[in-house]
């Protein structure tokens, strides 16, 4: 009973955590239209950006923590904030959140990546170490953010368990589909929307360590962004919407830093109008990954992925039985993956509707396209070219990695029962 009422509490924690700049966001002229979820999804990606600079430091991070939860509060209660959750779907949300960690308390053991990977980096931030330090710790390289920031929670529990340190990942899993949901101004429509939603992307195994659902989480709240209409006057919106939201993703995972670039491309292509977004946006997201290599060396040693690619490999695998037998795994493990997130699927006959019907723009359509296109080549390489076995690895990995993607095609679906709301008024 104590233990339900500290996860209460959490929750509650995260709520004024993640709140701490909305204020100054709802500020700006150009955020007036956005929900109460857009601006906790834009805190997410602000607070997170935050965590990053820390964790190169090392800082009195209980300090930081009373800090920042002290600010929150300040400008909750001194704007009235609090009121904006006295409402059914603040309440259909803390209901799912606190149900599903219910069940993250319930089945709080670690996944294979959680012990294999990410605990040895948890712990290490937990006792007080850094990234010098890693050079001790398995496969030191990996990215390090998701694993500082449940430490970060971990640390700054009421209750001394290391699973309230992963309670931020269906926190912000929830917040970004909420987010994107809200697109929908029908209420009925808003609140069966989410829950199918979470329903069918839901997954307990990977809530036990696993770094999925962030990389989901911030690739869905990228793109509620990427749909925003009126590009001149969202320049600024979307721009740093977008490097946040790549920074993060380089930094969490090893194939996040190539979903980024797919992602940008995507938007490029949207903006392709705006030669200045064009050129500042490249630029900027090219120095980003050209930083995060030099920051890597200089505190881990080394940047280098789970597998180094090894042409000699890739040249002895190029003949028809090798390539025949590659092609029908490959394929058969991307449409189980499909079927086992079918939102995925669901998705992608989404996109093919708002294309027969001219319900999106061309442009965020062309982008979408593209961008399904070089993650359908990328994973292609990633499994032609990989040292391990091949069967293990497609039914290890793929749907892990297809559930990722997915963040980013979800959105053609609720533009669908935007359009059919708006013109039928349904519901």
């Amino acid at each position: 009973m104590i233990e339900i009422l500290y996860l209460n509490l959490q929750f509650l924690i995260f709520i004024v955590y993640f709140n701490t700049y909305t204020q100054l966001i709802r500020s700006i002229k150009i955020t007036k239209f956005l929900s109460i979820y857009d601006l906790i999804s834009i805190n997410i990606l602000i607070q997170f950006i935050i965590f990053l600079i820390i964790s190169f430091f090392k800082i009195n991070i209980e300090l930081f923590f009373y800090f920042n939860l002290i600010i929150s509060l300040f400008f909750i209660f001194k704007f009235n904030f609090y009121k904006e959750y006295l409402n059914l779907s603040s309440l259909i949300f803390y209901i799912i959140g606190i149900t599903i960690f219910l069940s993250i308390a319930r089945f709080n053991d670690l996944g294979w990546d959680g012990l294999a990977h990410w605990i040895y980096k948890v712990n290490l931030f937990n006792v007080g170490g850094s990234l010098h330090d890693f050079d001790s710790l398995p496969f030191p390289s990996y990215p390090h953010l998701g694993s500082f920031i449940w430490s970060f929670f971990w640390k700054n529990s009421v209750l001394d368990y290391e699973y309230i340190g992963r309670l931020f990942i269906p926190f912000i899993y929830i917040v970004s589909i909420f987010a994107l949901c809200r697109r929908v101004k029908n209420n009925n429509l808003f609140y069966l929307l989410s829950f199918l939603i979470i329903f069918f992307n839901y997954d307990l195994f990977l809530f036990s360590g696993y770094q999925e659902y962030i990389c989901f989480s911030i690739i869905l709240i990228m793109s509620r962004f990427y749909i925003l209409g009126d590009v001149k006057k969202n320049f600024y919106l979307i721009f740093f919407v977008f490097i946040m939201g790549s920074t993060i993703l380089i930094w969490t995972k090893d194939e996040s830093l190539f979903f980024s670039i797919f992602i940008s491309i995507a938007l490029l292509i949207k903006m392709f109008r705006n030669k200045k977004f064009i050129y500042i946006y490249s630029i900027l997201f090219f120095l980003i990954i050209t930083l995060s290599y030099f920051i890597e060396i200089y505190f881990k040693g080394s940047f280098d992925f789970q597998s180094e690619f090894d042409l000699n490999l890739v040249l002895s695998r190029i003949n028809f039985e090798y390539i025949f037998n590659f092609i029908y795994k490959f394929n058969y493990h991307f449409v189980v993956a499909l079927f086992k997130y079918p939102l995925s699927l669901v998705s992608i006959i989404s996109i093919y509707i708002c294309i027969k019907k001219n319900i999106l723009d061309k442009s965020l359509i062309n982008g979408l396209i593209v961008y399904l296109v070089l993650n359908y080549l990328f994973l292609n390489i990633v499994y032609f070219s990989t040292p391990y076995s091949l069967e293990e690895m497609l039914a290890n990995s793929t749907d892990r990695l297809i559930f990722q993607i997915s963040g980013f095609i979800i959105f053609p679906l609720i533009e669908i029962f935007s359009f059919y709301n708006k013109k039928f008024n349904y519901f």
